[in-house]
């Protein structure tokens, strides 16, 4: 790594600006210097040296030595160990201090706001929504999942894909998933087909829910569909491409009908009678 990239690594990661990045390096690799010296080896005006050298010392970065009579004051750099060290720990105190004050505002916003959002929001049964992007529409059926009460039925075209695609989103919903089965909601999945991982992640889904949890395995799904509780949908709208999908093109729509669900659970029964189920050990 030359001059210029440290400089510029020091300026983008630990918060220092142009003039300070450079006057630290100067003195890491030219050792003490008094600050006439260290202006022109970093390329700064004066003035602007002696502003710089006690921002870098409120920093951690340079310390000094007292001057004398008829000498100037000598600055050298601190170890960069230390003083990266001293710095990370300033970012993550300051990290906590902002992560603290943005929960409390959260609290806030969610109590003062969530009940008007709910008067505002509640949707008439001929409305229906176009969702957009693939993390869109998983967000939107990993929320109608968290309000499920009763029952959560899948079809997954799809749904194989999606699970590679954002396993680790699987994984984190796993205690929301393992809290609506403790709440007795029944979960019914068809999807056509398994990988050997797949069906590790089945199983740790499932964990002692043997009774609440099914998953059978039919080649003959067609479409991407969510019902929950019997009035909530989320069907997907078919791509030809399933790249074209998680290049951000995918599309599904979101709407709340009984009739429809009630009509789409009975087909699901079709299918459901007719496939096979994954064998949990």
């Amino acid at each position: 790594m030359d001059e210029l990239e440290e400089v510029e690594e020091l300026k983008e990661n630990f918060g220092l600006n142009t003039y300070e990045a450079r006057v630290y390096v100067a003195l890491i690799k030219r050792g003490e210097m008094v600050p006439k010296k260290i202006g022109v080896e970093a390329d700064i005006p004066l003035p602007r040296t002696y502003d710089t050298l006690r921002a870098l010392e409120e920093k951690g970065f340079v310390i000094s030595t007292p001057s004398k009579a008829g000498s100037s004051r000598r600055y050298r750099a601190v170890d960069p160990e230390i003083a990266l060290t001293k710095r990370m720990k300033d970012f993550e105190e300051d990290y906590k201090a902002l992560i603290s004050k943005k929960k409390k505002s959260f609290n806030f916003l969610v109590k003062k706001l969530a009940e008007a959002f709910k008067t505002s929001s509640e949707v008439r049964l001929e409305e229906v929504f176009l969702i957009r992007r693939l993390e869109n529409i998983i967000e939107k059926a990993w929320n109608m999942i968290k309000r499920a009460k009763n029952e959560v039925i899948l079809v997954g075209y799809a749904t194989i894909e999606i699970w590679n695609y954002e396993e680790w989103k699987l994984k984190e919903m796993l205690p929301i998933i393992h809290d609506r089965l403790k709440n007795k909601v029944s979960f019914k999945l068809i999807v056509p087909k398994l990988e050997e991982n797949q069906k590790t992640l089945i199983k740790t889904i499932i964990g002692g829910f043997k009774e609440l949890f099914t998953v059978k395995i039919s080649e003959n799904t067609m479409l991407d569909f969510l019902i929950t509780d019997q009035k909530e949908i989320l069907l997907g709208v078919p791509k030809p491409d399933m790249e074209e999908v998680f290049e951000g093109s995918a599309s599904a729509l979101w709407f709340q009908n009984p009739l429809f669900a009630n009509a789409l659970k009975r087909n699901f029964h079709l299918l459901w009678n007719q496939a096979d189920t994954l064998e949990i050990s």
